[in-house]
């Protein structure tokens, strides 16, 4: 609880810090990535619901699919932040004349530190789900469990990012499925596949680091 707390003040900072960017640059549209921090972090505050449920006594089957579900909807908002580079030519990043302004690199750090703050916030929840789901089936299928979220994010990014769809277009699941259709193509599938590879090669690179060697810890195993 302590910890969401603090990731809650964390939000609040990013969010000043993108309320002086607007107003140092006058940029308004700038305020957007506060918006997708907090999106990113909607799945970590999901699967600690899920903790909380698991460990009571009497567990609801009803809650605990909620959670799972809510989660798995919304965790491909943290590992999509990484393609809120693209914005950096429109933050006008990409002019020399500008790089050695103060402004520059204020923007600059505000963009990547959202994406990196997004992105761990969304590896952080997909570990806690890999630990619950190893210890209910195993370690192999808690492996395959990480590769199967990994590829529907990498489709959940895509129809983000190039066909713009929001996480709330679930609700109309045919009109989100028509223009999915209408847009399959061999790119298509490629770009998907690669957004995979990278939530998965890095959520696998996350593990490695934050993963204990020590032989106490259980999740060392994993």
């Amino acid at each position: 609880m302590r910890k969401t707390v603090w990731l809650l003040v964390c939000l609040g900072f990013y969010y000043l810090y993108g309320k002086t960017v607007v107003w140092l640059s006058g940029e308004k549209w700038q305020i957007i990535f506060v918006w997708n921090v907090f999106l990113a972090l909607l799945p970590l505050l999901f699967v600690r619901a899920l903790e909380v449920t698991l460990k009571k006594e009497q567990k609801s089957r009803l809650l605990i699919g909620l959670f799972a579900l809510l989660w798995l909807f919304f965790f491909p908002n943290a590992p999509y932040l990484i393609t809120d580079l693209t914005h950096i030519a429109s933050s006008g990043l990409v002019d020399p004349n500008n790089y050695y302004t103060f402004l520059y690199w204020f923007k600059l750090l505000y963009l990547g530190s959202g994406v990196v703050f997004g992105v761990l916030l969304g590896f952080g929840s997909l570990r806690t789900m890999h630990t619950l789901v190893s210890g209910w089936k195993g370690r192999l299928f808690g492996w395959f469990f990480v590769a199967a979220v990994s590829l529907l994010g990498g489709l959940a990014m895509y129809i983000g990012r190039m066909l713009r769809f929001n996480s709330w277009d679930i609700l109309r699941p045919f009109h989100l499925l028509r223009e999915l259709g209408g847009a399959l193509s061999r790119s298509t599938v490629s770009l998907a596949l690669l957004y995979s590879f990278f939530i998965f090669g890095t959520y696998f690179v996350f593990h490695l680091v934050t993963t204990s060697s020590s032989p106490a810890n259980p999740e060392a195993s994993q």
